[in-house]
């Protein structure tokens, strides 16, 4: 029990250091780490703001996050280092969605256990970063038109683990997600 508790806590603050940490690190040296401050969020009463940067967690839909292992309910974050904002959906998987300003890809996550690869997510150009240890963690990175890095990840708590394939999650996310976005 303690170990999935562990696991879990691990998963989450590695996911939301991750989400900050792209193109910053190398091997060796130290990710930026971070922790998300998660508070329930109210559906937006907009049209317009239910598809936009500033309203992350309604990106995706309930039925969308619970079909791929996530919660019914995504919890806004912020993240400490910088105060980008996060949106986080859990149950069996962490699903995780982030936009951080004024931030480009650099060709996706440095460091050991990390690989990139080139991807193309609703028509533009993204890189698929698949972490294995110490969690797995997969997620695209896409450089949007306004100049904002957007992400969408996935990775597995231990009620997940063996269920899901991280980087088919990550993918259907982002392709789910980008083209809704207005505001790219």
């Amino acid at each position: 029990m303690r170990e999935g508790v562990v696991r879990r806590a691990a998963l989450s603050v590695g996911c939301a250091a991750l989400l900050a940490g792209c193109g910053s690190a190398t091997a060796g040296e130290p990710v930026a780490s971070e922790h998300a401050r998660p508070s329930t969020v109210e559906p937006s009463t907009s049209a317009a703001a239910e598809y936009s940067l500033a309203h992350l967690c309604d990106l995706l839909s309930p039925e969308e996050s619970s079909s791929m292992g996530g919660g019914r309910a995504g919890k806004k974050g912020n993240a400490l280092n910088d105060g980008h904002e996060i949106c986080a959906w859990a149950d069996e998987m962490n699903l995780l969605i982030g936009v951080q300003p004024d931030m480009r890809t650099h060709g996706g996550n440095k460091g050991p256990n990390i690989t990139n690869k080139p991807v193309t997510v609703g028509g533009m150009a993204a890189v698929l970063s698949h972490q294995t240890k110490p969690f797995v963690l997969c997620q695209v990175l896409v450089n949007l038109p306004s100049g904002n890095l957007y992400s969408a990840g996935a990775g597995p708590l231990s009620r997940g683990e063996g269920k899901y394939d991280p980087c088919e999650l990550a993918m259907r996310m982002g392709e789910l997600t980008v083209p809704r976005i207005k505001d790219q």
